[in-house]
């Protein structure tokens, strides 16, 4: 669905304001049958970033490779504690340990 009108964009966000707590869903199907909807739980636009972070993990899971670390930054409110987190579902998932701090 491509916008043709900026209004166009100002109604589906004015939209997505007034209903945000109906918009989120923990079902895919759900998901599905609402013009706009978010799955609880998921992150948006992280993929290559959670990539990096595997990779890295990758890399040293093998005895040549023992330790690296991975150091993530960027400004306050960015989602840095929450790709910290999925990187670390994925990582435990693998059999790997995971230290986080702040």
């Amino acid at each position: 669905n491509q916008y043709q009108l900026a209004r166009e964009i100002e109604e589906d966000l004015s939209t997505i304001l007034a209903n945000r707590d109906s918009l989120l869903c923990n079902d895919v199907e759900e998901k599905g049958k609402r013009p706009f909807s978010f799955q609880l739980g998921k992150m948006y636009g992280r993929d290559e970033h959670i990539s990096v972070i595997l990779d890295a993990y990758k890399r040293i899971a093998t005895p040549e490779n023992p330790s690296e670390i991975v150091i993530i930054s960027g400004y306050s409110g960015a989602g840095k504690s929450a790709l910290a987190q999925q990187a670390q579902k994925h990582i435990v998932d693998l059999g790997g340990q995971f230290l986080s701090g702040k």
